[in-house]
């Protein structure tokens, strides 16, 4: 800004004026920046605890793993296919979200009398670790979101406060003091000037 702006009143007030938007735009853009950041670590909470149920669920699982392949009986895979997966959205600091709400699967007449015991028991274990990775894979993807958008309303309130708000406060600094020293030297132009006046009509009247 120090080499985009005059040193007259006209500027100044200009200046003024956009100092003034950058102060009042300033707290929308923190309020917008603390927004993000607190969903932020909503986010990360809740993927840090669905990761723990994930964890826990896998566990569950694991003693069934080695069947899942058995080719003599039902394969387990062709009952965890997913058939629609339902979102709701919502809009965090103007930013709109896609977020998890439900997941449905395909439905199957189970052979009860063609399956083994421990199908009936991994089914529902997992199907339940399935929703649970849908939902991690979606909160992920909103903290991606999220922090992209915080970034950048981090960088715009840097900008406001470390740039904008200090040039013009210097810029309008700068141009009172030229505008003072320029009423100053306006002050003393005018004192010569009216000496030289006087002077003038000291020797006119000696010259009489």
């Amino acid at each position: 800004m120090a080499h985009e702006y005059k040193l007259n009143k006209s500027e100044l007030t200009r200046i003024k004026r956009q100092e003034k938007l950058f102060l009042q735009y300033l707290p929308v853009l923190k309020l917008k920046q603390e927004q993000l950041q607190s969903e932020q670590n909503r986010i990360k909470r809740s993927i840090d605890g669905i990761k723990n149920q994930e964890e826990e669920q896998l566990l569950k699982i694991k003693p069934y793993i080695a069947f899942f392949s058995d080719s003599y009986s039902v394969s387990i895979h062709d009952f965890v296919k997913i058939e629609h997966l339902e979102t709701s959205s919502k809009t965090i600091a103007g930013i709109f979200i896609k977020t998890f709400k439900s997941l449905s699967f395909k439905q199957f007449d189970l052979p009860y009398f063609d399956i083994q015991p421990w199908f009936l028991e991994a089914l529902p274990l997992l199907k339940d670790f399935i929703q649970l990775t849908t939902q991690l894979n979606m909160l992920k993807e909103e903290e991606k979101i999220i922090k992209k958008e915080l970034r950048k309303a981090t960088q715009k309130v840097n900008l406001f406060e470390m740039i904008l708000i200090p040039q013009s406060k210097t810029a309008i600094k700068r141009i009172k003091i030229a505008l003072g020293d320029e009423q100053v030297a306006s002050v003393s132009r005018g004192k010569i000037a009216k000496q030289k006046n006087l002077k003038q009509v000291f020797l006119e009247e000696e010259s009489l």
